[in-house]
């Protein structure tokens, strides 16, 4: 098992032998499959925010259903529960309420973590949310606690976890909403403003010109809360925009951006990279994420450069901001043959490439 959280819990975790097990935030296949055979005869679910985890477990076997969700709030009522605990604190709250939700009263919940990221320092909310911490162990820089569902959740962390903000675009004022765990949450982020004024642009709207007509084609790729895909509809209402995100708390944030300005919210759905995009487009723009927990990785960014191109039509445009540390020029040069720099502000720079 190379997760360490995962061998903690392994380890030392009991659940109650042919009763449910809520398993929320499983790293991988390896785990879902071990927590099996060592529950015979449970069956087992397995929320995930990460659409690419989803697809990996989707087809475990008759015993384990995966689901992609944000909120374990809306499963069936668990005997026991094992818990991977988020990075962020925020997201913890929406976590640990919502397992509280799901596991009977006096159900044995397991949930690691790791002490790097600050998972020692969860412990008072743990037993606010669910119950006393009865039991605890470490190794490997994790944390496992083991506790009981006692506390009666509460209704605020329940139903109130959301941030709203607006901002101007076009002349137009753009309501957001966010969900803890979702980029920049409660707030524009400096890059994604950049992005967005070189759309607008001082004289007004700068759309490329091969976007900038009824029925464009437009992909809001890693939308976050969906303030991008939002503001290019409400300058461009007849526009086809759709927005895909691989985390289930940033397609919800999206729908609820949306449905905030009259969108249809049904034009944010999940994708793994690509996995679930159709067609092509005439305009893809993205904040393209470039973290995983506390680390770097660039492996959605390198995806998305990599297969634009067999993902726009001909004179169609890649439009991106990024940090400017970030090695996207090269795998730019590489995907394109050429590309442009039309925005800095000496932290971030926006690029565009064209479809030849």
């Amino acid at each position: 098992m190379s997760v360490p959280e995962a061998e903690l819990l392994l380890k030392h975790a009991v659940f109650p032998p042919n009763r449910p097990l809520l398993v929320v935030g499983c790293p991988d296949r390896a785990t879902a499959l071990e927590l099996a055979q060592m529950t015979a005869d449970s069956t087992i679910t397995i929320v995930l925010d990460d659409y690419a985890r989803w697809r990996e477990m989707k087809d475990l076997g008759p015993r384990i259903s995966a689901r992609f969700g944000w909120n374990s709030g809306e499963t069936a009522s668990c005997a026991s529960a094992a818990v991977f605990l988020p990075r962020e604190r925020d997201l913890a709250e929406i976590v640990l309420g919502s397992t509280a939700r799901a596991v009977q009263p006096d159900g044995p919940v397991w949930l690691v973590g790791s002490i790097r990221s600050g998972a020692r320092s969860l412990r008072p909310r743990i037993e606010r949310a669910i119950g006393p911490v009865e039991a605890s162990f470490s190794g490997r820089h994790c944390v496992l606690f083991r506790t009981a569902r006692k506390a009666i959740p509460s209704a605020a962390a329940e139903d109130n976890p959301a941030r709203e903000f607006a901002f101007p675009f076009a002349g137009r004022e753009v309501k957001a909403v966010s969900l803890p765990g979702v980029f920049s949450h409660g707030r524009l982020d400096p890059g994604t403003r950049l992005l967005l004024d070189t759309l607008e642009g001082a004289e007004g709207r700068q759309i490329p010109p091969n976007a900038n007509n009824p029925g464009a084609r437009m992909l809001d790729f890693g939308c976050g809360a969906g303030v991008i895909g939002a503001a290019l509809w409400l300058a461009q209402p007849d526009a086809d925009i759709a927005l895909v995100d691989s985390s289930a708390l940033a397609v919800e944030s999206a729908k609820r951006t949306l449905g905030s300005n009259g969108l249809p919210p049904g034009a944010a759905s999940p994708s793994d990279v690509f996995s679930d995009v159709t067609g092509r487009y005439d305009l893809i723009v993205s904040n393209p994420s470039f973290h995983s927990g506390t680390g770097t990785d660039h492996r959605v960014a390198e995806a998305l450069i990599k297969e634009a191109p067999a993902r726009l039509d001909h004179g169609g445009r890649l439009r991106i901001v990024a940090n400017r540390f970030l090695k996207y020029p090269p795998l730019l040069k590489a995907a394109f043959g050429e590309f442009l720099t039309i925005a800095s502000d000496g932290r971030y720079a926006v690029y565009e490439a064209v479809r030849r």
